[in-house]
């Protein structure tokens, strides 16, 4: 870009109400977010297929399966929590 046209562009946007920049920015922002979820989500996608081909996964989860998962509840332990038992060590 020539520096007449960057000096084009910087006059019209000064020109501009904070609103409207404000606008602006959003309307740009978002295709941005959006490129970079998906190459995130590519890469994700990448490091799964690679996993899958190597025999580590049986098949690649799908994020509706990952949701719909019952939760397991924790077991319960007796005796002392970890935390106690560090106190009661370092007396």
């Amino acid at each position: 870009m020539s520096v007449s046209s960057r000096r084009s562009l910087h006059e019209l946007i000064e020109a501009l109400p904070d609103a409207e920049i404000e606008a602006a920015r959003r309307a740009l922002q978002e295709p941005l977010e959006r490129a970079t979820l998906g190459t995130l989500e590519d890469a994700q996608a990448r490091v799964e297929r690679r996993l899958l081909e190597a025999g580590q996964l049986a098949k690649i989860p799908r994020r509706e399966d990952i949701l719909g998962r019952p939760k397991t509840p924790r077991p319960r332990l007796s005796g002392k929590t970890i935390a106690e038992t560090i106190i009661e060590e370092r007396r």
